[in-house]
């Protein structure tokens, strides 16, 4: 991993707010079609998905309202731009510096991993308001191949997707599944449980909500052997 500037956190506040009105001028032309593929995307992870619910970084809301139609009436949005129409769906707050209590969420989604300013501590501090066996979804939009210099990373530069999967399982985090996303951009999208081993149903529930994505687009990790080895399933693009 790479960081692309040396900003102080003051910094990073004020270039993610200076972008934030042109994310939200281009989320609100795609809102429609953002709002049909998040439904799909959370009806797919619906198993795992419990209550307190969080969108972190929801900009506009589109997700949230998403979440909300799926039947999770209460989910909430952070974010730290103030967009008009998102009154009700999201509230302020900084997912790098989240101020929730310990082990409060439920359920986490977010697409924002590549606007960290850390990934490592963005991580640390997720874990520490999720719950013992709950679950995220971190969608990073990525694409090696046709951004070779990674683009969708401002502020700092993965080498690999490996090295993004080994970023998120970490400090309590695991990777449970990881497979590839299309929409709202391509790239992968993860899912992640909170500390908790992978048990034998995550595997079951996980094989069925990713049965229509053929096994060479998926990574799914199984539950640690008496030996104490975790394996996958699946090859890695």
């Amino acid at each position: 991993m790479q960081f692309r500037d040396k900003l102080t956190y003051e910094e990073y506040l004020d270039r993610q707010l200076a972008s934030k009105s042109r994310q939200a001028d281009k989320a609100k032309a795609t809102a429609r079609s953002d709002h049909k593929a998040f439904k799909l995307k959370f009806r797919r992870v619906a198993a795992f998905i419990d209550h307190p619910v969080v969108c972190l970084g929801a900009g506009i809301g589109t997700e949230v309202r998403a979440m909300r139609s799926v039947g999770h009436e209460s989910a909430v949005g952070l974010d730290i731009g103030n967009h008009p129409g998102s009154e009700g769906l999201v509230q302020f707050g900084n997912f790098m510096s989240l101020t929730d209590p310990d082990n409060h969420y439920g359920f986490a989604y977010t697409n924002c991993f590549n606007q960290t300013k850390d990934p490592i501590d963005f991580i640390r501090g997720l874990v520490r308001v999720m719950q013992p066996e709950s679950f995220a979804l971190i969608d990073v939009a990525c694409d090696p191949e046709a951004d070779p210099e990674w683009t969708t990373f401002p502020y700092w530069r993965p080498s690999d997707l490996e090295e993004i999967s080994a970023l998120l399982d970490r400090f309590g985090a695991t990777v449970v599944a990881d497979w590839a996303m299309r929409k709202p951009a391509p790239g992968r999208s993860y899912l992640l449980k909170f500390k908790s081993e992978v048990a034998h149903e995550d595997t079951g529930r996980i094989e069925l909500a990713l049965s229509d994505i053929p096994d060479g687009d998926k990574n799914i990790r199984r539950p640690k052997s008496p030996a104490g080895s975790a394996r996958w399933f699946g090859l890695r693009r």
